[in-house]
């Protein structure tokens, strides 16, 4: 019979794309190496035997059934591989296709979720760099008051070193000491964010390397260990203990009149008063401060990619839905022509046994000539 036989080709081929997409996807998604070959093999020949077994018992067995509730789920259940079929090997085949796109679209998101996160360590270094002129202008003006006092007497009355004088170069120097820390901070945190954008610039290199194969994985994975220490490092300096460490000058009440004990005031409330703008400075930076996201990097398999990134590839899976649907489709075609050449062939059956039985009855009533005696 043609259609036993074009169906029995069709079916095989069928299982052969099935067999082969199983290849290709498992052998895109494992490491280069004899697994890597053995593995997809016996994949791929396993599925090609079940699924050819069970679609030549489909198109052979549920046809035969007499019962038409059984044809119907034996239908149903074609209906059903057939979809379930086409959704793995879809898979398979959009994975061979597209999935070293998906993970290179995976690693490039990651990298802009990287990139946010230096730019949010660098603003925080940036918000305490900008408390860092107040301390500066406060350096510089106890600097300027000990030197008139040195010179001038300018609080005490009387020109030399002196109590004032001391009390107010420790407290400059306090100051000038934060300060040059915090030149020396900028400095590392300015190398040290050159470093981490250039493990930026790896990674761009190698997702436009076109490669997501697991080396590329591997290399990018290192290029993120990078970064994070360099990110870690900008993250864990901070300015702000030792500002908040910042005193007052301790001045002494040594003037040689009232004049110079009221100015000796005057000033040690002027620098009262900055030293509280600076710790309500220093408190606002703490409370602006924005928390650093965490660093992480996992690995992605180009199977679990076309999942998670779908509406990034969806010519892949448009291209993997066609090609297994229009063979898929064509089986389930051929089982509902098999049904149909069943039912065709039981009335058939039917209408020639009622035709045999009627033509028998008629001769059983046909009358019997008997002849005549000579």
């Amino acid at each position: 019979m043609n259609l036993k036989r074009h169906s029995t080709v069709i079916l095989n081929l069928c299982a052969f794309g099935a067999g082969v997409s199983t290849f290709f996807g498992l052998r895109s998604m494992m490491p280069y190496g004899v697994e890597g070959v053995v593995i997809p093999v016996v994949m791929a020949l396993t599925v090609c035997f079940v699924l050819a077994m069970l679609w030549h018992c489909m198109v052979d067995v549920v046809p035969r059934l007499a019962d038409p509730g059984r044809r119907r789920l034996g239908l149903v259940l074609a209906g059903v591989l057939t979809v379930a079929a086409m959704c793995i090997s879809s898979w398979f085949v959009t994975t061979a296709i597209g999935g070293r796109d998906a993970v290179r679209i995976d690693m490039a998101e990651k990298t802009e979720t990287f990139r946010r996160v230096l730019d949010i360590v660098t603003a925080n270094a940036q918000a305490e760099q900008a408390v860092v002129p107040e301390v500066a202008r406060t350096a510089a003006e106890m600097k300027a008051l000990a030197d008139g006092e040195q010179q001038r007497g300018q609080l005490s009355g009387r020109p030399g070193k002196g109590p004032v004088v001391d009390a107010l170069r420790r407290a400059a120097a306090t100051y000038t000491a934060v300060v040059d820390e915090a030149n020396g901070l900028r400095e590392r945190i300015s190398a040290l964010r050159t470093q981490a954008s250039n493990q930026l610039k790896a990674m761009d290199q190698i997702i436009g390397g076109g490669d997501g194969t697991a080396e590329a994985q591997r290399k990018f994975a290192t290029a993120v260990g990078e970064f994070r220490q360099k990110v870690a490092e900008i993250d864990s300096w901070s300015l702000l203990p030792s500002m908040r460490r910042l005193g007052l000058a301790e001045l002494p009440a040594v003037g040689t009149g009232s004049g110079q004990n009221d100015a000796i005031a005057a000033i040690h409330a002027t620098f009262a008063q900055r030293s509280d703008e600076l710790t309500r400075k220093v408190d606002a930076v703490a409370v602006q401060r924005k928390e650093v996201p965490v660093i992480a990097n996992r690995p992605i398999k180009a199977g679990e990619a076309v999942v998670e990134h779908f509406e990034r590839v969806v010519p892949a899976w448009c291209v993997g839905i066609a090609i297994d649907a229009m063979p898929l489709l064509l089986l389930l075609v051929l089982v509902i022509s098999a049904l149909e050449d069943a039912a065709r062939e039981q009335a058939q059956q039917a209408a020639g046994t009622g035709a045999n039985r009627g033509t028998a009855e008629g001769e059983g009533r046909r009358p019997q000539l008997v002849g005549g005696d000579d």
